[in-house]
């Protein structure tokens, strides 16, 4: 099978400066899609963006094998500012395409071996594509398998054991540096999804004080007070960079410019009085100018720098990816025994709906010249639109065959007469 595509930059074909230059907001996902669709034989398209990966999924209609245009894919992928995706962008095809997108969800491709907050994000970037009509049956089916596949990894295996997203690792990273975060004060720069999971971590290992801050300042105080934490205005959480002893940032940076820049970083640290300050930036674009690991008594960590991290934990998880790998090659199977039977159902259903619009063609020349004008209209639209509806269930019973599929193709073939319909290539 080919008429399913991915390319993508992720966190395997390129570090964080240049990952970062591919990030995504809503209306550039939106754009990217639409572009997309717009090259044959292209269907049904969804775009992810996460901190660690931008990815574009594409697919033909279902049953259809004509190979999708996959440097094209590419060329329409996301502007790099600057960087060429030529260079950086990984392009996976028919099975591996397939087998990359049941895979994701799980955790399989991410940065911390078996995370659970890609699992969130794929769905969310395949409901965004449902609500924009960017999804048909393919992706309808295959999404969904995806996230079944996920949920057996995550409670049938521990895929997901210990630290389970880079937010979590972040915490574990403050965690060894802070041997008792129950004695140190963490300022949080962001109030989004990430940051959200970051600060919920952060309560449960009992950090003595968090203080919150993000340009949304209603849901910046909402998470504040959820999770007793403290919420402070966006502009004024620099203020506070004296009293923290860790600062996690996990911001959207504005007209391209740091969250923290060096200087701020560097006014901050006289008053501190030779304390140590751990900064782990978990934004992408990154949030902390990194110049900042230069300074005396500053320790700063990115997302590459976390990869790193939890060496234990990633090989006992590496040791449940073959159970996981069984939940995949389940879903493949029956994802192909669909693929195929879509690719038979074409030409029978193509033949079926044209023989019910020849015998209803023919009574409506019939018809319609014996009924006045003006109910002509009428009665047109009330007969294809029963027709419609008469079809609508064998359609569907024919699309569920499963095994019974050819004896089911071989009756409807006989009882309408369609003679070779139903057999042949893929429309």
């Amino acid at each position: 099978m080919t008429g399913i595509a991915v390319a993508g930059v992720t966190h395997r074909t390129a570090p964080v400066e240049v990952r970062e230059r591919f990030a995504l907001g809503a209306e550039g996902r939106s754009e990217v899609a639409r572009r997309v669709l717009a090259l044959a034989p292209v269907r049904e398209a969804v775009v992810l963006s996460t901190c660690n990966r931008t990815e574009v999924f594409a697919a033909a209609a279902p049953g259809q094998d004509e190979a999708l245009p996959g440097m094209a894919l590419i060329d329409e992928s996301p502007a790099g500012n600057g960087a060429d995706p030529r260079g950086f962008f990984r392009l996976l095809e028919g099975h591996e395409a397939l087998a990359h997108v049941l895979s994701v969800s799980a955790g399989l491709d991410s940065m911390v071996l078996g995370e659970t907050q890609i699992l969130g994000q794929v769905r969310h970037a395949y409901e965004e594509a449902v609500a924009a009509g960017q999804v048909g049956p393919v992706f309808r089916r295959l999404f969904p398998a995806s996230f079944r596949v996920a949920k057996k990894a995550h409670t049938l295996t521990e895929i997901s054991c210990g630290a389970a997203s880079v937010g979590s690792v972040a915490v574990e990273l403050a965690g060894k540096v802070f041997e008792d975060l129950s004695r140190s004060t963490v300022l949080l720069l962001g109030a989004g999804d990430t940051a959200a999971t970051i600060a919920k971590t952060l309560v449960e290992r009992r950090v003595k004080r968090l203080l919150i801050s993000g340009r949304g300042e209603e849901r910046a105080r909402a998470l504040a007070e959820r999770l007793g934490g403290q919420a402070l205005p966006f502009e004024d959480a620099r203020q506070s960079l004296a009293e923290a002893d860790v600062i996690l940032t996990a911001a959207a940076p504005l007209d391209g410019r740091f969250v923290l820049g060096v200087d701020e970083v560097q006014g901050a640290l006289p008053a501190r009085r030779v304390r140590q300050l751990l900064i782990i930036d978990v934004g992408v674009p990154r949030n902390v100018d990194p110049r900042v690991a230069g300074l005396a008594d500053v320790f700063l960590y990115d997302l590459d720098d976390l990869q790193s991290l939890e060496e234990a934990t990633r090989r006992r998880r590496q040791r449940e990816v073959p159970k996981v790998e069984r939940f995949v090659a389940q879903e493949i199977a029956v994802f192909r025994e669909w693929w195929s039977s879509a690719r038979s159902l074409g030409p029978l259903l193509r033949a079926l709906h044209q023989r019910f619009d020849e015998i209803l063609g023919r009574e409506l020349d019939r018809t319609l010249p014996r009924l006045p004008e003006e109910y002509r209209g009428a009665v047109e639209v009330f007969s294809r639109s029963l027709v419609d509806k008469l079809l609508q269930a064998p359609t569907i019973r024919l699309r569920q065959g499963g095994e019974r599929l050819d004896e089911m193709a071989r009756l409807v073939r006989e009882l309408f007469d369609l003679q070779d319909g139903g057999r042949g290539d893929a429309p």
